[in-house]
C-alpha cells in the first residue's frame, strides 16, 4: 500500500507548517502530514520548522502571544489535520538554541495526545534519540520513529540492542 505524506503540509504551494498548507494537503488527498513542533518561552507548543522566525527572533525566547498569527499551536494544527495521520517531529537537537535535555516538550506532546481521541493516527519522530526514548518510555502505545541523516553501524548498534 502506498501513502502520501505532505511534508510540512502542502509546502510547495503554501508557506510550510501553516493552516493553508495543511488544508491544501487534505484537499489534494494526502494520507499523512508531517509537522514540526517547538516550545516557546512560556512552554507553549507551536508548529514551526526553524528555531528562529524570519526576523531572527528565537521561538524559545518568545511568548506565544508575541508570535505571528500564522504560527499555529500544536492543538490547532492537529485539529486541522485530523482526517489525516500526523507525523509530529519534535525539534530537540543538542546544537539547537532551544535544545532541552529534560525532554519537557516530549512530555507535553504526549499529554496533549492523551487528551485527544485520535492518538492512534499519530507518529512522533525526532532526530534526537533521547527524545524518542523518552516518548517510548512514557507512551509505549504511541508510534515513534528515529530520524537519521545517514545510517552507520554505530547508529544501528544501540537500536538493535534496544529492540532485542
Amino acid at each position: 500500500m502506498s501513502m502520501v505524506f505532505a511534508h510540512r503540509g502542502s509546502s510547495l504551494d503554501h508557506p510550510e507548517n501553516t493552516k493553508a498548507a495543511f488544508e491544501h494537503a487534505l484537499e489534494v488527498g494526502s494520507d499523512w502530514v508531517e509537522l514540526d513542533v517547538r516550545r516557546t518561552r512560556d512552554a507553549k507548543m507551536v508548529v514551526h520548522h526553524d528555531a528562529a522566525l524570519r526576523d531572527g527572533r528565537l521561538i524559545v525566547e518568545c511568548l506565544r502571544e508575541a508570535l505571528p498569527s500564522a504560527v499555529l499551536d500544536l492543538a490547532t494544527a492537529l485539529d486541522i489535520c485530523a482526517p489525516m495521520g500526523v507525523n509530529i517531529e519534535i525539534k530537540n537537537l543538542s546544537g539547537d538554541p532551544d535544545a532541552d535535555p529534560t525532554n519537557r516538550l516530549s512530555h507535553q506532546v504526549v499529554e496533549l495526545l492523551r487528551s485527544r481521541s485520535n492518538a492512534d493516527k499519530v507518529l512522533i519522530t525526532s532526530f534526537d534519540r533521547p527524545t524518542i526514548d523518552t516518548v517510548r518510555t512514557i507512551a509505549s502505545d504511541i508510534a515513534v520513529g528515529w530520524l537519521l541523516y545517514g545510517i552507520s553501524d554505530a547508529d544501528l548498534a544501540p537500536t538493535i540492542a534496544t529492540a532485542a
